[in-house]
C-alpha cells in the first residue's frame, strides 16, 4: 500500500489509505483502539514523509518544497543536501 516505488497518485494513495484504516478500525472494535490508533497513525505520517521525500528526488525540488513549508532558504539548503531520512529532519511548523 504505501511501498515508496509506488507510482500511483496521491489521491489514490489517500483513498486506499482510507479505506484500509476503516476496516481496520471495524474489525479491531473498541478494544485496544487507543493505543492501536496511535501507533496505526504515527506509522502512517513516517511512511508517508518516506513518500513525499522519495518522490522529492532532486535537490532542487526539496529545496523549492521545503521553503514552501516554512523553512528559510538557509535551512532548505541544508536539509535538502542531506542524506538523511526525512525522518530525522527538524519538525516544521506552519
Amino acid at each position: 500500500m504505501t511501498g515508496r516505488s509506488s507510482g500511483i497518485s496521491w489521491l489514490m494513495l489517500m483513498k486506499e489509505i482510507k479505506q484500509k484504516m476503516r476496516g481496520w478500525l471495524q474489525y479491531y472494535g473498541i478494544g485496544k483502539m487507543k493505543t492501536f490508533i496511535q501507533q496505526l497513525d504515527q506509522w502512517l505520517r513516517s511512511r508517508i514523509r518516506q513518500l513525499i521525500w522519495k518522490r522529492w528526488k532532486k535537490i532542487k525540488t526539496r529545496y523549492r518544497e521545503l521553503i514552501k513549508l516554512g523553512m528559510t532558504p538557509e535551512q532548505a539548503k541544508t536539509n535538502a543536501n542531506t542524506a538523511r531520512d526525512i525522518g530525522e529532519l527538524p519538525i516544521i511548523k506552519h
